[in-house]
């Protein structure tokens, strides 16, 4: 009686964990509503972001989503070549990111490329930080360890 008792507390326990995870806050979400995983921005969407904030016309809006575009469709398949590993693979995705951001300039005028930039370094400012704060220990080392 003392097992079923204890399987059916289990059981609740569960479930009522389940429900709270799909009650609670969503994670974040960017400004087209879409959770910000990892997974990659869809190209238009990004396109469309980066108008809004460059101020783009259409056709520039329309070559940076083929850009972008080409550019996904080149890491996806960088990811699913197994013969590249390590090193190899990071410099080729590196190669691919530094190609499109190159082509993605060239279609900007000087004032758009300097907010560009801008917008470019703040984003590396905010994942330094945040990586920074990933590496940091959550609790002091006690310092009389040991004693």
């Amino acid at each position: 009686m003392k097992k079923i008792l204890a399987c059916l507390t289990l059981l609740a326990l569960g479930l009522s964990a389940g429900a709270y995870a799909q009650t609670s806050t969503p994670a974040a979400q960017d400004s087209s509503g879409a959770h910000a995983a990892k997974r990659p921005m869809d190209p238009q969407q990004r396109a469309n972001q980066l108008a809004k904030r460059l101020q783009l016309n259409t056709e520039q809006t329309n070559q940076i989503a083929a850009i972008l575009s080409n550019r996904q469709q080149q890491l996806q398949s960088l990811k699913s070549d197994r013969s590249v590993r390590g090193a190899d693979r990071r410099a080729k995705a590196q190669a691919i990111m530094k190609d499109g951001d190159t082509q993605l300039q060239a279609v900007l005028t000087d004032n758009q490329r300097q907010r560009y930039l801008s917008m470019r370094e703040a984003m590396i400012e905010r994942r330094q930080e945040k990586e920074g704060a990933k590496n940091e220990p959550t609790t002091p080392m006690p310092d009389n360890a040991g004693k």
